[in-house]
Parts: structure tokens; sequence; C-alpha cells
């Protein structure tokens, strides 16, 4: 085999392998919607929309859809819409060009979220329903809530905006930063915990709490007011926020604190 076949071969590979493809499917459902999305290699994206229809969308780069290769499967029961996209584990390939996978999905603004991926970034914006949102490798990203938020990643940064009952906010690397807009009230109490970057919370003017905040290394910069209680500490500060109420515990391993009037 001469140098040009090799040539030709290889460049019908890498367009083979980097050509792009399409999942669509709608779904309608009723007054009370849940999205269930799993994916063990994927981005997700989530955006909440007036109307009665879950659209996903699956666009993958390199990957072709079907058995063998990337598989969707969808499910539909009821008000409850489930969403798998895999791809195979042990899947062998030329690695000759980037290969990709993102999950686009609207969705009515109330519906209720449990969105999973193993290694991928997860955005979502503009719900009013509660949601819990979990990835072994990426950043999330939540703008423009309304209700319960749970968010967790072993590995990149959290940040998050809108009004919020309450707030569990985890990462095992990475900063995170939280926007709580006027009108949130905590239900119970709230945490925010990272094990190696800096917490940065923004509150309302009106918000009130107990605070117990604390980091191993770093210090804590509160730029709003606080009546400390207990015995002064270096790196850890426990008190009232405006009179006090429900438990808001935030805690890094490795990084500074600093709460401030948004």
């Amino acid at each position: 085999m001469n140098m040009r076949v090799v040539c030709v071969l290889a460049f019908a590979l890498v367009a083979i392998s980097a050509r792009a493809e399409e999942w669509k499917r709608d779904f309608t459902v009723g007054a009370r919607p849940q999205l269930r999305v799993q994916t063990n290699d994927a981005r997700v994206e989530v955006r909440g929309v007036v109307g009665n229809t879950i659209s996903a969308r699956v666009v993958t780069q390199g990957w072709q859809i079907g058995p063998g290769d990337l598989t969707v499967t969808a499910q539909q029961s009821g008000d409850s819409v489930f969403l798998l996209v895999k791809i195979p584990e042990h899947h062998i390939h030329f690695n000759f060009s980037t290969k990709s996978v993102q999950i686009e999905v609207t969705v009515p603004q109330t519906t209720a979220l449990d969105v999973t991926s193993s290694d991928g970034s997860l955005h979502v914006t503009g719900v009013k329903g509660d949601a819990r949102l979990t990835t072994a490798d990426g950043a999330i990203r939540v703008d423009h809530f309304d209700g319960s938020l749970r968010a967790r990643t072993s590995d990149g940064p959290v940040e998050v905006s809108g009004r919020f009952d309450m707030l569990d906010l985890a990462t095992s690397d990475g900063h995170i930063t939280a926007d709580v807009w006027k009108g949130s009230r905590m239900n119970g109490a709230w945490n925010v915990h990272t094990s190696d970057g800096s917490v940065t919370l923004r509150l309302p003017d009106d918000f009130a709490a107990y605070l117990d905040a604390w980091t191993s290394d770093g210090h804590i910069d509160l730029q709003l007011p606080v009546e400390v209680s207990g015995k002064a500490e270096k790196n850890r500060v426990r008190g009232k926020i405006r009179g006090g109420g429900q438990t808001l515990q935030v805690h890094t391993s490795d990084g500074s604190i600093t709460l401030r009037t948004l």
C-alpha cells in the first residue's frame, strides 16, 4: 500500500470519526412534570420554558447513535420522563479526532430535575422546580433557579443563582459561588462544602440564619452583620445573621470564605 492510499484512508477515518449525529424527541407532560437524565459521558444543558413539552436533543461529534456505539433510551410514564445516554465503557476506536456528546433539554419551568453524569458539566437555567444535580467530573452552573437545589461534583466549580428554599452544594475540588436572591427562605439547614477551593455567598438584605462557617486553611471575610456567639476562633465563626434561624453551614478544607450582601 503506497503512501497516497494510506493518507486517503486516514482522512476518510477522520471524516467518519468527526461526523456529527443528532437524536431528537418531544414528550407532552401535565402539571407536575419530572425529568431524570443519566449519562456516563456527556455535557448536559437544561432550560426552563413556558409550555407543557419536554424536548430532548442529543448531539454527538464522532459517535454514531445506535447499537454498538452510543445508545439513547427514552421512556415516559405519565408526567415523568427518563433519558439515558450511554457510551460503551470498553468501546475501542481510532482516536483521530475529538469525540463529544451534548444533551440539550427544554422543560416546562416547574419541572423537577434529577440529572446525573459520570463525566461532563451540567448547566440548568430558568427552572422553578426542585433539582438534584450530580456529576463525577465537571462544573455545575445554575442560573435563575427557584426551589430546592442539591448540586454535587467531584471535580469542578459550583456556581448558582436564584431564589432558594433549600441549598446543598458540594465539590471535592473547586470553588463555590452562590447568589441568593431576595425571597429565599430556609425550610431546613443549608450546607455549602468544598474540599479544595474558596466559597463566596451573596445574601439578600433580609436573609436570616444561624451561621456556622469554618475553614481548615484560609480566612473568613464577613461583609454583613453577624452576632457572634461562643468562643472566638481564628478559622471559625458561629453566630446569628439578622436574628438567626435555620443553620447555614459553610466549610472549606483549603480556601477562604466570604459572605456579603447581594
